[in-house]
């Protein structure tokens, strides 16, 4: 008897629940309209990065639009991405822009680190502090890069990788980012640390970093493309084919190849490999980050 009545109870909880879960028609008509209003928004989205890829593929690039029209990628070949490594010096760009983009992620998990680990703390004139630097946010980059070019010409940084990566070693993005995560760590656990004879540092690299991972890998994201992106600057400071990063040489490709657009197509997808290797690498802390921050606003 005791068997039965446990499987009675059990029987009538999965009953419960099904009846819970149990969709009204009007909300699975809302769910199927939601669903088919984002397939659509994702083909419209995708639709340009698919012909991107498409017409990179493609050689002879003659036969794209020659022929029966199709969307469909044929008869692919890689020819147009070889010719592009061995027409350039497409290894030198990409060696500058590694170095640059490794030492603008480094500067600012350095720097927005510390910066966010101060202003967690109270101190007088915090919101004068706070009032600066959401103020810097809203003065753009291109009046200001004047008075950055004299003070880098000043340090005899102008053509070199740290030159080139100076305007992108702190961004106030990432400090908010790494701020938020930072405030969200109790004050006891660095108490602990200081009654053991933990010095600051040690407490902001040893206790509050292994905390943020999740922060620390958007900071990382934002930073890399930050840097991998630049083009202004570079544009100002670079002097030489061996300090051009990226996005410096493909617009230089694309005034040269002006007439080849499959060639500018495989050049512009061989740039955007390693932004999308190092989302993919990073996109569940990415993702993380994001969920915790909603959840804590």
């Amino acid at each position: 008897m005791k068997i039965n009545n446990h499987l009675t109870k059990a029987d009538l909880n999965v009953r419960s629940g099904i009846e819970q879960f149990r969709e009204s028609p009007m909300e699975f008509y809302r769910r199927i309209g939601f669903f088919l209003l984002a397939l659509v928004l994702g083909i419209a989205f995708t639709f340009p990065f698919y012909w991107l890829l498409k017409v990179a593929l493609t050689w002879p690039s003659g036969s794209l639009y020659g022929g029966q029209p199709s969307l469909l990628i044929e008869n692919p070949s890689l020819y147009n991405f070889v010719r592009v490594w061995y027409a350039i010096p497409f290894v030198t760009y990409l060696i500058t822009s590694l170095i640059v983009t490794a030492i603008a992620i480094a500067s600012q998990l350095l720097f927005c680190s510390l910066a966010a680990f101060g202003l967690t703390k109270d101190f007088y004139g915090k919101k004068y502090v706070w009032a600066y630097i959401l103020s810097a946010m809203m003065i753009p980059f291109q009046t200001i890069f004047l008075p950055d070019y004299l003070v880098t010409q000043k340090l005899g940084l102008v053509n070199t990788y740290i030159g080139i990566a100076i305007v992108v070693s702190v961004s106030i993005v990432n400090i908010l980012v790494l701020h938020d995560s930072f405030s969200s760590i109790p004050d006891s656990l660095a108490e602990a640390a200081r009654l053991d004879g933990a010095s600051e540092l040690y407490i902001l690299f040893g206790v509050y970093w292994p905390l943020s991972k999740p922060a620390l890998a958007t900071t990382t994201i934002f930073a890399f493309i930050f840097s991998w992106n630049s083009f202004l600057w570079p544009l100002v400071v670079v002097r030489d084919t061996q300090h051009t990063p990226l996005p410096l040489g493909l617009a230089e490709f694309q005034s040269q190849m002006s007439g080849d657009v499959a060639l500018q197509y495989a050049f512009a997808i061989m740039v955007f490999i390693p932004l999308l290797i190092v989302f993919l690498l990073l996109q569940r802390q990415f993702i993380k980050s994001a969920v915790l921050g909603s959840m804590k606003s």
